[in-house]
């Protein structure tokens, strides 16, 4: 099937993106993303080191060894259907990797445009932003979009990934609403805060993430954090409509008591549950002088008080990455590793913090 050049010893392979003119050589220990990286292919990718499941593709040809176990994104049955994730699958010589975006063979991914039709401050640092597309998509609630503002030169090639916020009610959305943190010194948020943008034009493509309800009998508990809200609330929102009667319980962590924001929509989901819903804000940096009533300090502090039998639950985690780094930590031992689900919140200054 592919016509491959004579190697060098130094090249143990030849990485081809299906259903394009995209290749590009393997050296002895690169793993299939680090390959497409050197050639200058744009193969979605963030963290690198496998924690966020943004460089998930699907193996079609050829033979990979796993530098570590991906089953907290990719499930048994996908990895026997050839699932993987770029960053730590090494190609044992030619592979050929179905890649959303860059594969025209497939069929899973939609790019469109979008109108920013209004914006609303959620906190101090917080927006929801509401998004009218050209063409309806199709996602899961709990999956991401890769954004980007075609109609300005600094940001036109700069893609950020943004969870949905609200579940799609039915068919196919054709709006989307997202819950965008300012990141300072992030090129697309601080366009975004620096004045009103309704009106202006994005450049969408979704979905992408596996991170989304699986279901079961069992309670499940939840925990946000920041705008980590954003899939937990289109998670809500689509057990809701589908007549989910498991009991739930949110923790949702954050600062202060001004970071705190859907309260009141929360409570009428809570209020709207036909089994029990236990919400329970808690803030690590709160004042000790002021009127907070609520829990205080890390939401790992409280896990034993307000679930009694964690490895009755499945668990779905989506914040910033020490929050969730430090709850599957005191979850893991009583918790099955396949039921912790969870959606690390990367910024460009986590990735490449400043020395």
């Amino acid at each position: 099937m592919l016509d491959f050049f004579k190697r060098k010893p130094e090249v143990i392979g030849r990485l081809v993106i299906e259903g394009s003119d995209l290749e590009a050589p393997i050296k002895p220990g690169q793993s299939v993303l680090q390959a497409a990286t050197v050639a200058r292919i744009k193969f979605p990718n963030m963290c690198n080191v496998g924690e966020c499941g943004t460089c998930r593709c699907r193996l079609r040809e050829g033979k990979v060894k796993l530098k570590r176990d991906i089953t907290h994104h990719v499930s048994i049955e996908e990895l026997e259907q050839g699932y993987i994730l770029g960053c730590q699958a090494i190609p044992e010589g030619d592979v050929v990797v179905q890649v959303p975006g860059l594969s025209a063979t497939d069929e899973s991914t939609v790019a469109t445009a979008g109108t920013i039709t209004s914006l609303h401050k959620l906190t101090h640092d917080i927006l929801e932003m509401n998004v009218a597309l050209d063409h309806p998509i199709h996602y899961k609630a709990g999956q991401y979009a890769r954004l980007s503002v075609p109609g300005e030169a600094s940001l036109a090639d700069v893609e950020r990934n943004y969870s949905f916020a609200t579940h799609r009610e039915s068919g196919e959305a054709t709006t989307a609403t997202f819950f965008i943190r300012h990141v300072p010194g992030g090129r697309f948020t601080d366009w975004l805060f620096a004045a009103d943008r309704s009106g202006a034009t994005l450049q969408l493509s979704a979905p992408f993430g596996d991170f989304h309800y699986r279901p079961s009998e069992r309670p499940v508990l939840l925990m946000a954090g920041g705008s980590g809200l954003a899939p937990i609330n289109a998670l809500l929102q689509d057990l809701k409509a589908s007549g989910m009667t498991r009991p739930i319980t949110l923790l949702f962590g954050a600062r202060t008591e001004r970071d705190l924001y859907f309260l009141d929509e929360i409570a009428a989901l809570s209020a709207a549950w036909t089994a029990p819903f236990a919400f329970h804000p808690i803030l690590s940096h709160e004042a000790d002088g002021s009127e907070w009533s609520g829990g205080r300090g890390f939401v790992t502090e409280h896990l034993a008080r307000l679930v009694s039998d964690l490895s009755e639950h499945d668990v779905y985690l989506c914040g910033p990455p020490a929050m969730l780094d430090a709850v599957i930590a005191r979850v893991e031992g009583a918790v099955p590793r396949e039921r912790i689900h969870f959606d690390k919140f990367l910024d460009q200054g986590s990735l490449h913090p400043a020395h």
